[in-house]
């Protein structure tokens, strides 16, 4: 009976070192939005888009989302977008390897609420976000997707 007890303990102890538990996606959202998900249409992880975007680390997007919430209250509520179709334009060019694109598919100006476009990353964010190797052995929560909206424009988190 000892020795089954010592047998299941190193199977336990040695199972818990082969599987670690993974840890909880970071929350990069202080607060809840008020916004309610009125025109969006389907997140797209990039797994599955057949574009070859590449994964970022979630910490990585939180000043880029930041920054978006923070213009909101200065003067410039909305981004303007240019016509499209596949009109796209990045708020910063490429920030610590990571990216956010709002794309204008429509064939006249738009201009989307700030808060609205951070509330599409944080959507990206909260189911695409998985488990991936960083480099040599060290793990992170990464991000890539695209979120759509019926006004025919769309976020993407990605990679530069």
């Amino acid at each position: 009976m000892k020795l089954l007890i010592a047998l299941l303990l190193l199977l336990t102890s040695t199972l818990s070192l082969a599987f670690p538990t993974l840890p909880p996606i970071p929350d990069i959202f202080n607060g809840t939005s008020s916004l309610a998900p009125r025109n969006k249409d389907g997140v797209h992880c990039c797994d599955n888009n057949g574009r070859g975007w590449k994964y970022v680390p979630v910490k990585k997007f939180e000043p880029l989302i930041h920054d978006l919430k923070d213009y909101y209250f200065g003067n410039d509520h909305n981004i303007q977008l240019t016509p499209g179709p596949a009109a796209c334009k990045s708020l910063e060019p490429c920030r610590g390897g990571a990216q956010i694109l709002i794309c204008n598919d429509q064939r006249n100006w738009i201009a989307p609420d700030r808060l609205y476009i951070a509330s599409y990353a944080e959507d990206i964010i909260r189911q695409c976000s998985v488990y991936k190797e960083v480099s040599h052995a060290i793990f992170a929560w990464q991000v890539c997707g695209q979120e759509f909206d019926t006004d025919q424009y769309n976020v993407i988190l990605k990679g530069c």
